[in-house]
């Protein structure tokens, strides 16, 4: 089934329209979830919806949120991905419209929570636990709060099918529910936040790299080229890799450029992250790099206290030259600034950066 063909389904179910406000036959949503699960299977319908994805994606702003690749007019019903870090674990969150959801990639664990009792005594009770793995499908029908979680040491993905009324309620009629999503007022995002989630767009393509590793097809090579034009330098040298069994003249290409690309980037790096400020210290024995906008911190490097002037030099510069690093051998300079540019708080200078 290809995913034009699974839109034409949908279709076909004639959904209530997206202003009615009304919810499907819960028999309309069943037969989604199996019709999803069994179309997980077809690599036409996979390599659909990652191309979807990978074009939407240069049209999105990062916000966190599941964001649709195709929204079907009449109904409003979205077909969006979820990505889930290695070990990730998302806040207990409740749904009030119908969803489908199936594991696109790798697997998930899912906790959900008694509704009744969270409305009525505002607090969270565990009533289930389930494993779900690549191809499963499940779906919400009736309220309900959940919290999915990654436990493996991978990415996973997974695809959504959601209703059009979908926001969060419980807190706003009840107030506020302990470890509920949305219990706590919403905050100002920051910018080191925006920038750590244009450095997380570049693991979630290659969270697409190993999805499309797992499938055949003559569309897989080019789709894996989209991502190499999409990517920072370690997305792009993940894709060469993928394609080396699959066309291997097109990956030594790939990799050429890379070559190149690493010769005329290894001199300088120039500051970029505009708003977040850097700072070097020691925590625990430990030389830290630092970043904060004044509501959010991260420590992007940890290294032995001997680092703790280059990290200074990261915090005080807004360029270097790699190999001036001081107290390190070369090697560690390098491998110290490949780690600040796959943060993306350094970059090369514009032209150097081969597209």
């Amino acid at each position: 089934m290809s995913l034009p063909a699974f839109v034409g389904f949908l279709r076909q179910l004639e959904l209530p329209g997206v202003a009615e406000r009304a919810r499907p036959e819960h028999d309309q949503v069943r037969a989604i979830a199996t019709r999803l699960g069994g179309a997980l299977n077809d690599c036409g319908f996979v390599l659909d919806c990652i191309a979807l994805e990978l074009a939407s994606l240069d049209r999105q702003s990062p916000s966190g949120q599941l964001i649709p690749f195709f929204v079907l007019p009449e109904s409003g019903v979205r077909l969006a991905f979820g990505y889930w870090p290695p070990g990730h674990a998302a806040i207990p969150h409740e749904h009030n419209d119908w969803t489908v959801t199936a594991v696109f990639h790798n697997r998930l664990e899912v906790e959900t929570f008694d509704f009744e009792v969270a409305r009525t005594e505002r607090r969270l009770q565990q009533r289930h636990r389930f494993a779900a793995q690549r191809g499963a499908a499940g779906h919400i029908y009736l309220p309900c709060i959940h919290a999915p979680r990654n436990p493996s040491a991978d990415w996973s993905l997974s695809l959504h099918v959601l209703g059009p009324h979908d926001e969060p309620r419980l807190c706003r009629e009840v107030g506020p529910i302990p470890g509920l999503l949305g219990s706590e007022p919403a905050r100002a995002t920051g910018p080191l936040v925006l920038a750590l989630r244009h450095t997380e767009r570049q693991r979630m393509l290659r969270a697409h790299l190993a999805a499309l590793g797992a499938q055949p097809g003559e569309r897989i090579a080019g789709l894996i080229e989209e991502v190499f034009a999409r990517g920072d330098f370690d997305t792009r040298r993940a894709s060469s890799l993928a394609l080396n069994t699959l066309d291997p003249e097109l990956a030594a290409g790939l990799r050429a450029r890379l070559e190149r690309e690493q010769l005329r980037s290894s001199s300088s790096l120039l500051r970029d992250w505009s708003g977040v400020q850097l700072s070097a210290n020691v925590e625990s024995s430990a030389a830290v790099l630092v970043a904060t906008d004044g509501l959010d911190t991260c420590v992007l490097l940890r290294s032995e206290p001997r680092a703790l002037p280059a990290l200074t030099m990261f915090a005080e510069s807004d360029a270097f030259e790699v190999g001036s690093l001081p107290h390190l051998s070369p090697d560690e300079q390098l491998e110290m600034a490949a780690c600040v540019r796959r943060w993306g708080v350094f970059r090369p200078p514009p032209q150097e950066w081969l597209s």
